[in-house]
């Protein structure tokens, strides 16, 4: 038997805490008896509790999600790149150090 404590896990943010739970209820228990092997057994109860969850997996809300850059500033981060690997090396530094 695998049990899964939602309420209780720390590697859940809270948005996916409380969508899981609202889902799923506050523990999840997955039993599997198909093998003799207890190690196979524990991989099948394993494979059923990502079938249960995956689905109902919260995304990143709509506020934390990255945006796509614009045309101009993926040209401008390119052309910096550009700039960085056509100095000597060493030069950055230097710059850096004398304020420039």
């Amino acid at each position: 038997m695998l049990t899964w404590n939602i309420e209780t896990s720390e590697t859940l943010t809270d948005f996916q805490r409380t969508r899981l739970v609202s889902e799923l209820g506050p523990v999840i228990r997955i039993v599997a008896v198909d093998e003799r092997s207890q190690t196979r057994n524990r991989d099948i109860a394993l494979e059923r509790l990502r079938d249960r969850v995956r689905p109902r997996w919260p995304s990143v809300p709509a506020g934390g999600r990255p945006r796509r850059q614009s045309p101009q500033s993926l040209a401008d981060s390119q052309q910096n790149a550009s700039d960085r690997s056509a100095r000597p090396r060493g030069v950055a530094t230097k710059t850096r150090e004398l304020g420039l």
